[in-house]
């Protein structure tokens, strides 16, 4: 019985040697791999950046630093403020000359692909509250409805209404008010 596991063992050393020899790689059957093609000394594998929440950031403030498009970096996400008196021309129509920095915010969103997206719609306090929600989901359902039709995916995107609920100054002036109504698109890495 001994001969017998000597003799395998040996016919075994044989056959690896031989397949060293020749560079061939034996795959046990339970391994389910296939070997890689060599690749080419001349071929260098490109090198992509990894796509950061700081190269997201920068991308944007350069992108919109001569508009009335703010942009505010937090810790797991960055915001663009869009105040409505710049976006719309009413609840559901943006203003055409928009249009060109909402198309290079698509060319960013598509090159960075956010992991999530949500888009919150503001207003300030002067009408009531729920026309006031209403108005902020119809600013939030427009931006969203632009990004989408521009092959944005849809399953990435939360649209969001908060109304007069949170401001960013006073709506006791008509300046604070002004600022107040706004959207905002958040963008998760």
């Amino acid at each position: 019985m001994i001969r017998f596991y000597r003799i395998i063992i040996i016919c075994f050393c044989f056959l690896l040697a031989s397949c060293i020899e020749r560079s061939t790689v034996i795959y046990p059957a339970s391994i389910n791999t296939t070997p890689q093609l060599p690749i080419s000394k001349k071929f260098v594998a490109p090198v992509q950046p990894p796509h950061t929440l700081v190269s997201l950031t920068k991308t944007l403030e350069t992108t919109f630093s001569s508009t009335s498009i703010q942009v505010l970096n937090s810790p797991d996400h960055v915001t663009l403020i869009l105040p409505s008196y710049y976006v719309f021309i009413n609840e559901r129509r943006i203003n055409k000359h928009v249009k060109p920095h909402l198309q290079d915010l698509i060319a960013i969103l598509k090159a960075y692909q956010p992991r999530s997206i949500e888009i919150i719609g503001y207003t300030d306090n002067e009408d009531g509250f729920s026309q006031n929600l209403i108005v902020s989901k119809d600013w939030a359902n427009t931006i969203m409805k632009y990004l989408v039709r521009y092959d944005i995916p849809r399953e990435n995107i939360t649209v969001l209404a908060h109304g007069s609920l949170r401001p960013i100054t006073t709506n006791y002036t008509s300046a604070g008010r002004f600022q107040n109504r706004r959207v905002e698109i958040l963008s998760y890495m």
